[in-house]
């Protein structure tokens, strides 16, 4: 992004250092995009940072910088005197890398006696798609853990193997699994595009959630912070969603990209995906997956926070503007109005949102040209589709 926010290496180095987790988190996120093959050993070692998002960040700086070269020293951070997090965060860089130098490491880490460093090492292994995992993922497609099950067979289905396909299918009718875990695999079957992979997904919302009080529809307003004029969106999702359903909701209205660490906040309690020791920030949060609206909002007016992007720090406020009776008929979750674009990925926030839209409206601005090109030549900050955003 030429000058924008851009600063030296030393600085940015300098700043990785910092006893504060946000200042580091800053810093590493804008190491990965400062196209530097000096940037990489820093972020290796960034892995290690006792804040998941220093870490998380790290592994996704490494894989825009591409740095395979650094692979041998990803894979060392799998050894068993690590800290579970620091393997998490090794696991996610050398899947985001694609690393088939990563392959015996993580296949090494489909044993590990904590069901999510499994399923990370799976879900790699799928990214990595080489077939020298095969034999132990279809081991794994057996585990007592349907979310490690689910992330096994996705990754056998990547790399060409027909029994992912066939376990995803059984996972989809096994009314045994959680009801997040059936709904990625009706995902995975249909599709993410279409409007009757959404409606498809609904309705096994719907039926999750039958049952008396499960009968309920959320009407909920959602707000990203310090925009001006707003940037919103109104959405219909039922009692039975989880929180972990809400983020991959709230990136399709809000037009986000999904390529970010999030976290809810609600009545004082973090929620995220979980991770080792359930931490995230270096403390203690509670699983996303396993938390549903119904249990958590207690009534109209109820509000709780989003946040999205650690380094740009997208916070957004959900409100609980209505408590309805599911329509016939209707499928599930809906947007139903909004306004104004989503801000595009990486621009520095919300105030650095309104320095590239300075820059783009005014052709005299020395980061015009730059910045033109790098939002795909045109930005329209009023427009909001909501066909688009149902589809």
């Amino acid at each position: 992004m030429s000058g924008l926010r851009r600063k030296s290496i030393a600085t940015l180095l300098r700043q990785l250092r910092s006893p504060d987790a946000m200042v580091r988190r800053t810093a590493a996120g804008a190491l990965g995009g400062h196209g530097s093959d000096e940037a990489i050993r820093p972020l290796v070692a960034a892995l290690a940072d006792p804040d998941s998002g220093v870490r998380g960040l790290a592994a996704l700086g490494l894989k825009r910088l591409g740095a395979k070269q650094a692979s041998s020293d990803i894979a060392a951070l799998l050894s068993a005197d690590q800290p579970k997090s620091v393997m998490v965060s090794a696991i996610c860089a050398l899947g985001e890398l694609q690393a088939v130098e990563g392959v015996p490491a993580l296949i090494g880490a489909l044993d590990d006696a904590m069901p999510f460093v499994r399923e990370m090492a799976a879900r790699a292994l799928g990214e990595i798609g080489d077939k020298q995992a095969a034999e132990a993922l279809s081991i794994l497609t057996n585990d007592l853990d349907y979310y490690v099950r689910f992330a096994a067979a996705v990754a056998l289905d990547a790399i060409g193997e027909s029994s992912g396909r066939k376990v995803i299918e059984r996972l989809r009718h096994d009314t045994n699994a959680p009801a997040e875990a059936r709904m990625l695999a009706h995902r995975r079957l249909l599709g993410n595009d279409g409007e009757t992979a959404i409606c498809e997904e609904g309705r096994v919302q719907m039926r999750a959630s039958r049952g008396g009080a499960g009968e309920v529809i959320y009407q909920i307003k959602v707000t990203l912070n310090g925009s001006e004029p707003g940037i919103w969106r109104r959405i219909l999702v039922t009692g039975g969603t989880t929180l972990s359903t809400l983020h991959s909701v709230l990136q399709f209205v809000m037009g986000w990209s999904h390529c970010h660490l999030h976290e809810f906040t609600v009545a004082g309690t973090e929620y995220g995906m979980p991770g080792p020791d359930r931490q995230t920030f270096s403390r203690e949060v509670a699983d996303e997956r396993r938390a549903k609206l119904l249990e958590l909002v207690p009534g109209e007016g109820f509000s709780f926070g989003y946040v999205y992007d650690f380094g740009d720090n997208w916070e957004h406020e959900l409100v609980v503007e209505k408590i309805l009776e599911p329509e016939p008929g209707r499928c599930y979750p809906a947007c139903i109005g909004g306004e104004r674009a989503c801000p595009p990925e990486d621009c520095g926030g919300i105030w650095g949102y309104y320095g590239l839209l300075e820059a783009l409206r005014d052709p005299k601005h020395p980061e015009h040209e730059d910045l033109t090109e790098w939002v795909g030549g045109g930005f329209d900050p009023d427009e909001f589709d909501l066909e688009a955003a149902n589809r």
